[in-house]
């Protein structure tokens, strides 16, 4: 059976290098979507374990593979320019197919290995998926290519270590201890496994044939380490195997005796994760709370009895190049724990511990590119005002990014939870457990302009010269929430540890406004109502409750009960009459906001709810949840219309762009989807809400059950649609922009449809903003004097329209002479309204003929309009 597969694997392999090689010019950000998506922004998250096996280069230096959770990323070393993500399209039941903790190229670099979830194998040409090995892989798994290619290692921390036969599919197992690292000889004869209670490092000989799943002995056991051993790396030469512990040593070991060599230890070192030899194997390179590079010659010429032990008297000694610590001078933040050379010796590529990875000129110790950025859970997503801009916060840091190319326009440092845009978008707000509220100008983006919180200060930076000044302020709590008012001058937030109540703040005067007590437990989310009068906010699992607060007075308004578990989040509807909530108990509940009253609950997600947001227009919900999914519910009563599958991470958070076309969704696998909506007032589809759109609705009117022009999906075409249209659209465009409008949209019906909906009462603010709408459209319709307009086309032949406008009714005739005065056709309109009659369908036409129905010939024409009173003459020519 195995054999079989592995046949079929092989010629699977022969068969793939018919695929296109891979382009640098394609755009990251599309690949491998969820069916639905369009773009992607960050690229996963870094495992927290094995980052040394977590980035690898290729055999020949031009390559280089880092491992996230939704597939492992190829770049381009030299360049640094990403050029392939490896992964399955996959279906909703595979979430964890692509996702990667370490990887391994074949000798030949031709094949990539990486370990997962799954052990899968990949064509690094074509970026093709060739095989899954296994399906059931422990955790923390690390693979490895033996020199020849023919066989590769797999272990974990739960105790397997196989070797797999890659032409027979063979699979021998050595032993059942944890392994936390994984390497073999260069030469193949060792295959050296380290990690696990033991503290030891131990030796196997790879080509001894033992029978399948029989645990095997292995060749020797290097004993010393007095903590987990994180890494082993073999020396070019053979003869050397370097390992690090988390004990604070390095240590290699003569493979020849099995003896320690020489051990590199200080008395207050902290824990090593990495080791790794230079391709000349003169110099180690390890990571702590830096990465150092030992001069290996140097280091042995120092070592007293096989014992270096370092200081920073000695240290400057033995690093190459002398310098202590080694410093690139422009790292990334955070503690580097993954380091290797490339093979030509020239440059490092180095990950730390907030995810990222970059490389390093070894000669010159300059940064030269960031590769991938950190990335953790996305736990809140904020669009900009003009929607150009997202941010979204994790643990340590904001990011910025550009939303039509995908690009990280900045990355802000420092905890954050949740993220505010002011309503004119140049202020961003930020709120993390650190007991401190940081206003950022977006014009830089590069320092914090103000900050207040619990340590009992406030700090405020000139964005310019970067001094900072100190205001009393008394909010002794971290906060973990914020949100600005929608006229941006009050700011609201809600704190972490033991603090349950809300504070608002102002923002010009930078103070402190009031404190607003009620919750019984930490409060989750806030939010202001679209009239910036409300301020609504939930609890924990421990309070269950939704509050309603009169912002100008403080006054709790309204007590929400009826959640079972944690509320995660709250949404005004755009007309502020309507509150989503999110809960931990599975449920989305709608509440009336004048009446505390709960109007509805949806369910259908399977896990829990943590977000919800609005589109513009008020008439769809946006859902997001821990089961992976978006739920869309359109419509007046809100009702389940679509579901979008994240696939690899739950939904923590969902925001639509302002103009409601685009859906951002952002995930546990650190990163954030963008989908694309179709709002239900753009009716025709055709990608704008327009004039059309409303002429559409209109000319449907009474039309029942499903129907693109029903709008509010209650079953029925009628004013309501009409008007929900008019409530998105602009200023009155003028008809002659819309020569395919239909005859219908006249002054007399606009003024219909306005009677219409006033005698419905429409209060809400989208209402309310479509009948000013049609009032202006209105306007636009209705000329200021009666006037006769150019004809078109002209010159003509043989026919031609004839445009005017009317500012009152009257009886219209248009008289055509010749040149010389004479009559040649008198056109009878009859009574017309007040209204331009501009399009071809309702100017007035003339076929070229006199009245006994001959053509006339080529020349000059003039044509006079007589309405009422009013009488106007222009000249035409004929072109025969």
């Amino acid at each position: 059976m195995k054999t079989t597969r592995f046949s079929i694997f092989l010629t699977f392999i022969l068969f793939s290098t018919v695929y296109l090689p891979l382009s640098v010019a394609q755009d990251y950000t599309t690949w491998h979507l969820p069916e639905g998506a369009k773009a992607r922004l960050g690229k996963g998250n870094m495992p927290l374990h094995n980052k040394g096996a977590s980035i690898q280069y290729s055999p020949d230096g031009t390559r280089l593979a880092i491992a996230t959770n939704i597939g492992v990323w190829l770049y381009d070393a030299q360049s640094g320019e990403a050029i392939a993500l490896l992964a399955k399209d996959t279906t909703f039941s595979q979430p964890s197919f692509n996702a990667a903790f370490s990887v391994a190229f074949s000798p030949d670099g031709k094949t990539l290995a990486s370990a997962g979830w799954h052990i899968n194998l990949w064509d690094v040409e074509t970026g093709q998926h060739l095989e899954t090995l296994h399906r059931e892989v422990g955790a923390k798994p690390i693979v490895a290519f033996s020199p020849d290619g023919k066989t590769l290692a797999s272990a974990d921390a739960t105790g397997n270590l196989l070797l797999w036969n890659l032409a027979t599919g063979q699979v021998l197992r050595t032993h059942t201890k944890s392994v936390t690292s994984l390497a073999f000889s260069p030469d193949g004869q060792i295959l050296a496994s380290a990690g696990g209670r033991d503290n030891n490092i131990h030796l196997w000989d790879p080509t001894v044939r033992l029978k399948s799943f029989v645990e095997g002995q292995p060749l020797r056991t290097l004993e010393g380490h007095t903590d987990i051993v994180s890494s082993v790396s073999f020396s070019p030469n053979d003869q050397t195997l370097a390992s690090s512990s988390a004990d604070g040593t390095i240590r290699l070991w003569n493979l020849t005796t099995g003896q320690q060599d020489l051990k590199i230890e200080s008395y207050n070192a902290g824990s090593i994760s990495n080791v790794a030899f230079s391709p000349n194997g003169e110099t180690l390179a390890s990571t702590l709370w830096t990465v150092f590079l030992w001069d290996l010659p140097a280091v042995r010429e120092l070592a007293n009895e096989g014992v270096f032990l370092w200081d920073s008297g000695n240290i400057e000694k033995v690093l190459i190049p002398s310098t202590h610590p080694w410093d690139p001078p422009t790292p990334p933040p955070g503690v580097p724990n993954s380091v290797s050379f490339n093979p030509d010796g020239k440059t490092l590529v180095i990950g730390n511990n907030l995810g990222y990875v970059y490389l390093v000129d070894v000669s010159t110790r300059k940064s030269l590119k960031t590769l991938i950025g950190p990335a953790s859970e996305t736990v809140n997503i904020a669009f900009s005002p003009d929607g150009q801009t997202l941010a979204s916060t994790s643990s340590d840091y904001i990011n910025v990014w550009d939303v039509n190319t995908g690009q990280n326009l900045k990355r802000l440092d420092g905890p954050a939870s949740s993220v505010a845009f002011s309503p004119d978008g140049r202020t961003l707000a930020s709120a993390g457990n650190n007991y401190a509220i940081r206003l950022w100008d977006l014009a830089g983006i590069t320092k914090s302009r103000y900050s207040f919180g619990g340590n009992a200060t406030s700090h405020q930076w000139d964005v310019n010269i970067g001094q900072n000044r100190e205001i009393p302020t008394e909010y002794p709590h971290a906060v973990t929430i914020v949100a600005f008012s929608p006229d941006g001058r009050t700011l609201a937030s809600a704190g972490g540890g033991r603090d349950t109540n809300l504070q608002l703040w102002d923002v010009g005067a930078l103070t402190q406004l009031r404190t607003l007590t009620g919750h019984t437990h930490l409060i989750t989310s806030i939010a202001f109502s679209p009239d910036g009068l409300t301020l609504a906010s939930a609890g924990n699992y421990f309070d269950k409750s939704i509050r309603l607060w009169h912002v100008p007075t403080g006054v709790q308004k309204q007590l929400l009960v009826g959640h079972t578990g944690l509320i995660a989040n709250v949404a005004f509807s755009p007309d502020g009459r309507t509150l989503a909530s999110a809960g931990w108990d599975r449920t989305i509940r709608l509440w009336d906001v004048s009446t505390g009253v709960q109007k509805q609950v949806l369910t259908g997600h399977a896990d829990r709810v943590e977000s919800v947001a609005f589109s513009p227009d008020g008439l769809t919900l946006a859902s997001g949840g821990r089961d992976r999914t978006i739920r869309l519910w359109s419509g007046t009563a809100l009702q389940h219309s679509q579901i979008l599958t994240q696939q690899a991470g739950e939904v923590l958070s969902v925001a639509f762009s302002p103009d409601g076309r685009t859906l951002a969704s952002g995930s546990a696998d650190g990163t954030i989807l963008l989908w694309p909506i179709m709002p239900a007032v753009d009716v025709n589809r055709d990608g704008a809400v327009n004039i059309l759109d409303l002429v559409r609705v209109a000319t449907n009117f009474g039309q029942m059950g499903a129907h693109a022009a029903d709008v509010n999906k209650d079953g029925v075409v009628n004013i309501v649609d009409l008007v929900l249209v008019a409530g998105v659209l602009g200023d009155a465009a003028a008809p002659s922009a819309f020569p395919q409008v239909p005859v219908m949209l006249t002054p007399t019906k606009v003024q219909q449809w306005l009677t219409q909906a006033h005698q419905l009462n429409l209060t809400d603010a989208i209402s309310q903003r479509g009948i000013r709408f049609l009032e202006q459209l209105l306007l636009a319709l209705t000329p200021k004097e009666t006037a006769l307009l150019p004809n078109y086309p002209n010159p003509f032949n043989p026919e031609t329209w004839i445009p005017y406008q009317l500012a009152a009714p009257a009886e219209v005739t248009l008289r055509i002479h010749a040149v010389d005065g004479s009559l040649v056709r008198v056109l009878s309109l009859g009574h017309k309204a007040i209204g331009i009659y501009q399009t071809r369908s309702r100017a007035a036409y003339w076929d070229g003929k006199n009245e006994v129905g001959e053509p006339v010939a080529s020349g000059v024409y003039f044509y006079t309009l007589t309405a009422g009173d009013f009488t106007a003459t222009r000249k035409m020519l004929i072109r025969k």
